[in-house]
């Protein structure tokens, strides 16, 4: 607006220049004109002299003097008309002078603000971006910390892991909590083993070694048990028994010599390589039963009850086992001397109908019931003969079906790994893909199972045939845009 009040009063000021010349033009001609004026009249005065013979001229240079004087009298008014009205427009110009400073003034302070503000907007942003990069490296500090710690404790599991938490090698000195055995264990870099206190100022739970004298408070323990607890030798330890039934010292040896031994009538405890016959009796909470035989027993013997009271000692049986048979329910272990019968709790025949928790093959069971692990190939054709079905048509809408599915990549929880005995980066990975449960349940719910727990399960193999009509669909509609 400025520019162009401006541009006007530029022309306004243009037209009062044009103006004011026009003027000081009609002035110069009004001037001329009153010098024609004066000398007309001088002429008209000399001729006034001879007015009888110039009397016609003087008439007739009068009435020219007279509109000469008139013509310069509406030039002089014109001029004056003129200059006012360039006075006018000079005043205009003036004015719209005076808003188009107004304006470029205001204009130049928006300016200024706006360059002020810029500045500050680009001040923020900076600010802004400082706190951005702060933050972004915040968070990576805080991500790798939290990743070191999650590395280096892997919380509670119910078996030794041999991966950690991202499925990386273990980290020398991990720790994780065993639920089983209730204990803290720390890997070695080549074994779990318990966490314990450390060893100065503890005595260990075994193999530790204590050196220099042990203190009693006196008559802890008794006068002669303190005696042999500070001094342990054979006469102090004899002295602190009290329960002894017979005299002599007591004898401490791998292969001791004994003098005219009363064995009386042993409760527990072992007899072999014997010189003489053997007679004595095993006594039970609620039995007794006699053994005895002509001679000591050797190597190549088992005690063999012949009765409910009585035993004698019988030769293994040189042959060993011989055969294996079974029949429904049972093993048969057959040996030189006799049979042996395992019994199972259900038939194992060939034909039979057998149940188990759960089956690994070429590898250790999982434990988890219902489960079945293989470490190669399972080969096995599902019914599919159309003279079993009826009812048969195609499944409407596969491909929106197939589209609302999808596919997914995603991890198991925690809590399903530990279940499952922990990731083992075969059978079990942290991370998986598949499809979710619920997704299908929305669009296609015959291909979905709620097990016993409440979770749900996907028949994946028979969503193949979702997939194939929904190519099928696919096709028809690239068909009908090729046709149009």
């Amino acid at each position: 607006t400025a520019t162009t009040k401006a541009g006007e009063a530029s022309a306004s000021a243009s037209s009062a220049s044009t103006s004011a010349g026009t003027a000081t033009t009609q002035a110069g001609i009004a001037t001329t004109q009153a010098g024609i004026a004066t000398t007309k009249a001088g002429e008209a005065s000399a001729s006034a002299s001879s007015a009888s013979t110039s009397a016609g001229t003087a008439t007739t240079k009068a009435g020219e003097a007279s509109a000469s004087a008139s013509s310069a009298s509406t030039s002089a008014g014109t001029a004056t008309t003129q200059a006012g009205i360039a006075t006018t427009q000079a005043g205009i110009a003036t004015t719209q002078a005076g808003i188009a400073t107004t304006k470029a003034g205001e204009a130049s302070a928006s300016a200024s603000s706006a360059s002020t503000s810029a500045g500050t907007a680009t001040t923020k942003a900076g600010e802004a971006s400082a706190s951005a990069s702060s933050a972004s490296s915040s968070a990576t500090s805080a991500a790798a910390a939290y990743d070191s710690f999650d590395d280096r404790y892997l919380g509670a599991k119910a078996s030794d892991p041999t991966l950690d938490n991202d499925g990386n090698a273990l980290l020398t000195g991990a720790l994780y909590w065993n639920t089983t055995s209730s204990e803290m264990r720390v890997y070695s870099g080549s074994a779990w083993v318990t966490a314990y206190l450390p060893a100065s100022g503890y005595l260990a739970l075994s193999g530790g070694t204590m050196t220099g004298a042990i203190s009693f408070v006196a008559g802890q323990f008794g006068t002669n048990v303190n005696t042999f607890l500070t001094t342990p030798t054979s006469a102090n330890l004899l002295a602190a028994v009290t329960d002894e039934t017979g005299t002599g010292k007591l004898v401490f040896a791998t292969s001791p010599t004994l003098i005219t031994p009363i064995l009386g009538t042993p409760t527990s405890g072992d007899l072999s390589s014997c010189t003489n016959a053997i007679a004595y009796d095993l006594k039970s909470a609620t039995t007794t039963i006699s053994i005895s035989a002509a001679t000591a027993p050797t190597s190549g013997y088992v005690l063999t009850a012949t009765s409910s009271t009585t035993a004698t000692w019988q030769p293994l049986p040189a042959a060993g086992v011989t055969s294996i048979t079974g029949t429904a329910n049972q093993v048969i272990a057959s040996v030189a001397t006799g049979a042996v019968t395992l019994s199972l709790p259900q038939s194992i025949a060939t034909t039979s109908s057998v149940e188990l928790g759960s089956l690994g093959i070429g590898t250790a069971a999982s434990g988890t019931s219902g489960e079945i692990r293989a470490t190669n190939n399972v080969t096995a054709y599902y019914s599919s003969d159309k003279k079993l079905k009826e009812n048969i048509r195609s499944i409407p809408n596969a491909l929106n079906i197939a589209n609302a599915i999808g596919g997914k990549l995603f991890d198991w929880t925690d809590e399903y790994i530990d279940k499952k005995g922990g990731a083992d980066g075969y059978f079990i990975r942290k991370s998986d893909f598949g499809v979710i449960a619920q997704d299908v349940e929305k669009v296609l719910d015959v291909a979905v199972r709620t097990r016993e727990d409440g979770t749900l399960a996907v028949d994946y193999e028979k969503l193949v045939a979702v997939a194939f009509e929904a190519i099928k669909e696919l096709t028809l509609r690239i068909q009908e845009l090729e046709n149009n």
